[in-house]
């Protein structure tokens, strides 16, 4: 995430433990599920347990405002009110209700922005401290968080996780920090947790707080309080927690500092900052900063120090003070007791970020609890929208976008359910495509359809609707879409299914519509196939569609009839059927072996009948194909699972094995994987076939025409740092595409370290042309006014023109975008983004991410730069890229563009 990372923070704090303040005392409340036992108070000053807190409340989560002297305490399905202060009686607040109906996790008040939180086994909610209503802040994919507090020091909650999973960036049990934003922000496991006795690991903790530079871990029982020294980075001498009997079920705890009064000086500082992402790059930000006398004596000399963040501006403050080197200095004098004073800090930020401001209180007299003498709060600041987007929108899910509207189908839209859009299938040239799609339509028997675009967007088949296939036994509409159509250049097409008749009987069917007529290629168990054999039809399955530019169809078809038998009952054909490129249990296919480095001879097992990513596809004359399938190879030997999966491609004879499962290759250190050796494969109609597969030892890798072109590892551009990766998305890769140009396109996710743009397609090798976090200009109208971005590419479901690429992406809000808000999925998109000639319009803009320039383009420019790219010529001389450039595109660079 690009918001606030552990070490944005440095410039600020020097590091995490610069910020821990060396408090010499201050108070652990701990209580326990259990009405009849207090609150246990342990005083660091003393050291030891004090007078405890009698509410008669069970307690499962607590948390301490200190600046209002309040506890916040949850019950579980309740939130209640307690001050410090005696009559100690319980405040109901109320049942909790919105997001979660109740806390028994953690609970901690976050005092730099005011704001109440509450855990749920493996999930962090915001909860209204003046109504217990609930809002989802984040899920963790795994996780069992019972104790929770938050540090002003460091700026950060504290968790402790009694669960052992390791998935969603978890590293088992142990003490936990999440940084703000907290929805998106780092989660990092600190320390493991400690050992009950020699060699066992405590494994329950429910209470958890924060303070003096420590954490300290409570169990719910009578055992131990636990204490983590977060600068020595180990656990101290136990104490001994004695008050609360057997296993209580739940606890909580929390740092009440100021929880004790004595007759002292105590001088606080709390600032709060504009709240996250309400200021984009250019704005202004506003911070307040309180200076609280909460001792019971006056005090004199009292300064406050505030440290402006890294990189901002300072702009002026109120009172005003002395400014020098990034620090404001502001006397403010003698205090009374109980007595405070405000600061308001405005700084410019110049980019987007984090921007932490520091308040120090300082005072001639001895205070001492330093350690609420300094505060920081943290806001994040999002980049300024593009006024302009290259990815342009086609067709959309989105109900608030015109292209969501379903052409012809008085209102209805394309419905925004996980599944909605299918593979766009492309004509040769990119002209037009034909896409299924799923609709709003309320009558889900009627709610699928299939769609044409030719530069207009028009519905040409609906399921139980249209249109009438001239089927033997009746002409009734399509009831079932097979996953793969096609269309040629004549905008002609063809696909398969099932019709809605009301027998399955003879229901399953291959058609074409050329210049308008449907004609039916083949029938299940009707039309014979020609190209087999007499007495011999086409059976109940099929798919792997194609149309060349003859309106001669490929596809392949499960078989019936004479002499059919299981072994030999599927078939791959072009031309109509006329001509059989492949039979299961006849074709051997060519170049097949062991596994052990001994050729093999065995035929067809099995074809894939045909999905958006793997199946049967032939060229324009149907002369090459490639075809993915099995063969009667062992499936166990070499272990796990054989030699048995592969995929072929032919020229007219008997087909040669290209990818092999559990078969060295050349370009390969590991042989394909077990199982799934291949996610993909595709032939175009200049016979060019593309391929994604994985090793064994787990690289994923693309192949062209049995060239490699992209490889796990390896950097997605000459000279990039930026490596494809599989690291948080298993496959690696999503696309490979090709176009009638000769041009090849790759997708997949990379190395890159924000989350938010880890995801990339790169045009022949050398250049992004698209790439997670583009702005999308989703109406077409020429103005980015959409506030939507690219999410992630949906695998697959894409084509390559020869001047854009054409894809299926899923959309996120702008919030979210800039790292401000939870990455909600807003629907999906095909979108049409320019190839265009390579070079950015704005040299300070390299990556043409339409934003302000960052340092992704310092990257992409010296990247260019390095390799040679003509596009790194800032100063056009023609020459290679020389100091020159760089000198140009950093003048441009800084001044924020062209």
């Amino acid at each position: 995430m690009r918001d606030v990372q552990p070490g944005v923070r440095l410039s600020v704090c020097a590091g995490l433990l610069a910020c821990i303040a060396a408090v010499a005392n201050g108070q652990i409340a701990v209580g326990v599920d259990s009405a009849s036992i207090p609150i246990q108070v342990y005083d660091r000053m003393l050291p030891g347990y004090t007078a405890p807190i009698s509410a008669s409340i069970a307690v499962r989560g607590l948390a301490a405002d200190d600046m209002q002297r309040v506890f916040y305490i949850s019950t579980g399905p309740a939130l209640y009110r307690l001050n410090y202060d005696p009559p100690h009686v319980p405040v109901f607040v109320g049942f909790y209700t919105g997001a979660v109906l109740g806390i028994s996790g953690g609970l901690a008040w976050d005092s730099t922005r005011r704001r109440l939180y509450g855990t749920t086994t493996s999930a962090l909610y915001e909860i209204n401290p003046t109504t217990a209503v609930t809002t989802l802040t984040r899920a963790f994919s795994a996780g069992d968080f019972g104790g929770l507090d938050y540090d002003a020091g460091t700026d950060r909650l504290y968790a402790a996780n009694d669960s052992t999973a390791t998935a969603g960036g978890l590293a088992g049990r142990g003490i936990y920090t999440v940084v703000p934003p907290y929805a998106t922000g780092a989660i990092s496991r600190i320390a493991p947790y400690p050992e009950r006795a020699t060699g066992i690991e405590e494994t329950d903790i429910d209470g958890l707080a924060v303070g003096d530079g420590r954490v300290f871990l409570c169990a719910d029982e009578t055992s131990w309080m636990y204490t983590w020294n977060l600068a020595t980075q180990a656990y101290e001498p136990r104490v001994s927690q004695t008050a609360f009997g057997a296993d209580r079920g739940f606890s909580g705890a929390t740092w009440a500092p100021g929880l004790l009064r004595f007759d002292v000086y105590d001088v606080r500082a709390a600032i709060t900052a504009p709240p996250t992402c309400t200021i984009v790059e250019g704005g202004t930000m506003r911070y307040t900063a309180t200076i609280t006398n909460a001792g019971s004596l006056p005090v004199s000399g009292v300064e406050a120090i505030l440290t402006l963040p890294a990189g901002g501006v300072f702009v002026g403050s109120s009172p005003a003070g002395v400014f020098s080197g990034g620090v404001l200095r502001v006397t403010l004098g003698a205090m009374g007791a109980s007595s405070n004073r405000v600061i308001t800090l405005d700084v410019l930020a110049p980019t987007p970020g984090s921007f932490a401001c520091r308040v120090d209180a300082t005072l001639l007299e001895a205070d001492p609890v330093p350690g609420n003498n300094t505060a920081i709060a943290s806001t994040s600041v999002g980049a300024a929208l593009p006024t302009q987007a290259r990815a342009t929108g086609v067709l959309s899910t989105l109900v608030t976008s015109p292209t969501s509207l379903v052409p012809g189908l008085g209102g209805a839209r394309f419905s925004n359910t996980t599944a909605s859009l299918g593979r766009p299938f492309a004509s040769p040239d990119a002209s037009r495509f034909i896409l299924w799609a799923d609709t709003d339509i309320a009558d889900t028997a009627t709610d699928a359809v299939l769609v044409v675009w030719d530069g207009t967007l028009r519905v040409v088949a609906r399921e139980n609707t249209s249109p009438l296939l001239p089927m033997v036994g009746g002409n009734f509409p399509p009831l079932v879409f097979n996953p793969v159509q096609a269309i040629n250049n004549l905008g002609n097409y063809a696909f398969s299914g099932l019709d809605a008749r009301p027998s399955t009987v003879s229901d399953g069917f291959v058609v074409k519509v050329v210049n308008g007529v449907v004609q039916v290629v083949a029938q299940e168990d009707i039309t014979p196939a020609p190209g087999v054999g007499a007495g011999i039809f086409f059976g109940a399955l099929r798919g792997s569609v194609g149309i060349n530019a003859f309106n001669r169809t490929s596809f392949v078809s499960s078989l019936s009839g004479e002499g059919v038998s299981a072994a030999t009952d599927a078939v791959l054909v072009v031309d109509d059927g006329l001509l059989v490129r492949a039979r299961k249990g006849l074709t051997v296919p060519q170049g097949q072996q062991d596994g052990f480095g001994g050729a093999t001879a065995h035929t067809f097992k099995s074809f894939d009948l045909g999905s958006i990513s793997t199946g049967f596809s032939a060229d324009g004359a149907g002369f090459v194909y490639s075809a993915a399938g099995a063969i009667n190879a062992s499936t166990v030997n070499p272990p796990t699972s054989g030699v048995d999966r592969v995929i072929v491609q032919g020229a007219g004879g008997a087909p040669d094995v290209i990818l092999q499962e559990n078969v060295s290759t050349p370009w390969l250190l590991s042989p394909p994987a077990d199982i799934n050796p291949f996610s993909f494969n595709f032939t175009d109609a200049a016979g060019v076939t593309v391929i994604i597969g994985t090793s064994r030892d787990g690289t994923d890798f693309v192949l062209r025409d049995g060239a490699m072109v992209a490889l796990r590892g390896q950097p997605i551009t000459p000279g990039s740092t930026e490596a494809w990766s599989d690291a948080l998305w298993a496959p690696g890769f999503f696309h490979a595409l090709t176009n009638a140009r000769g041009d090849y396109a790759v997708g997949g996710t990379t190395s890159e370290p924000d989350v938010l743009r880890n995801s990339a397609v790169v045009l022949n090798g050398t250049r992004v042309i698209a790439r997670e976090n583009d702005p999308v200009d989703l109406d077409a109208n020429g103005v980015f006014d959409d506030a939507v971005f690219i999410r992630s590419f949906l695998e697959h479901r894409a084509f390559l023109g020869d001047d854009a690429l054409w894809c299926v992406v899923r959309l996120r809000s702008a919030a979210s975008a800039s790292g401000c808000a939870i990455d909600t999925d807003l629907g999906q998109a095909l979108i049409r983004v320019p190839l265009g000639t390579g070079c950015p319009a704005c040299i300070a803009d390299f990556n043409g991410s339409g934003g302000t320039p960052d340092d992704a383009d310092v990257t992409d420019f010296f990247a260019a730069w390095n390799a040679g790219d003509a596009c790194a010529d800032a100063n056009g001389s023609g020459g290679t890229p020389d100091d020159a450039d760089a000198t140009l595109f950093f003048a441009a660079w800084n001044a924020g563009g062209c």
